[in-house]
């Protein structure tokens, strides 16, 4: 099986991250191995906040995954930047946790495109962490970190491991609850063209806390 070797080399890393979702990981089903189906609305923690909000449509995938467990998000690169649309597959999480000043957050997670069907040298991965005024997914933003991976090098075959830390949260949104979202977004054209998929696995969102200025 052409995966095999793959597989084995990626095992270590792959368990690893397993291994290292600590109990203080911020999101829920990280892995996507909870849910009784592939839909978002039967995949546990996830909702589809793209284009169209369908929660009809695929959050996940349990074929052709090379990464950990049984189960990965599946994402695509149709991202309308132009009309501030999401991509179609959009997913996101509202959080049990409320930021607090000063706050850093750790984003780790793997990913890969799926085969040929990435354009390799303008599709990447975005994570968006945010917060609002009234801690509705659609509210006004008051503070917000964008991520995106690095394009794809290599074989498609080989998963990509991502670690990354976003801006310090600011005194405005303090108390408010911290919302998690990702897609694929292709940086030339998000909107014309044929859509393109990847794989994203083993979300682990972790907080530390910065030196927060003393008040004058």
């Amino acid at each position: 099986m052409r995966y095999t070797f793959l597989l084995a080399s990626f095992a270590l890393a792959a368990s690893s991250l397993a291994a290292a979702a600590p109990a203080d990981n911020l999101v829920m089903n990280g892995n996507f191995e909870d849910g009784k189906g592939l839909q978002f609305y039967a995949t546990t923690g996830w909702y589809n906040c793209g284009k169209g909000t369908r929660q009809d449509l695929n959050a996940r995938t349990d074929s052709d995954v090379l990464m950990y467990g049984v189960y990965a998000a599946t994402v695509n690169d149709r991202y309308d930047a132009a009309n501030k649309q999401y991509a179609l597959l959009t997913h996101s999480q509202r959080t049990g946790y409320s930021v607090k000043e000063g706050d850093v957050f750790t984003i780790n997670y793997v990913w890969r495109p799926f085969e040929t069907y990435w354009q390799m040298s303008r599709d990447t991965i975005r994570f968006y962490l945010y917060a609002t005024s009234d801690d509705k997914m659609n509210g006004p933003v008051v503070w917000s970190s964008t991520h995106d991976s690095d394009f794809f090098v290599g074989s498609p075959d080989v998963v990509k491991v991502v670690s990354q830390k976003t801006s310090p949260v600011t005194a405005a949104a303090a108390g408010k609850r911290l919302f998690v979202v990702f897609h694929g977004i292709d940086t030339v054209d998000g909107v014309e063209g044929a859509t393109h998929f990847a794989r994203v696995d083993n979300i682990v969102v972790t907080v530390a806390r910065s030196a927060v200025p003393a008040k004058k």
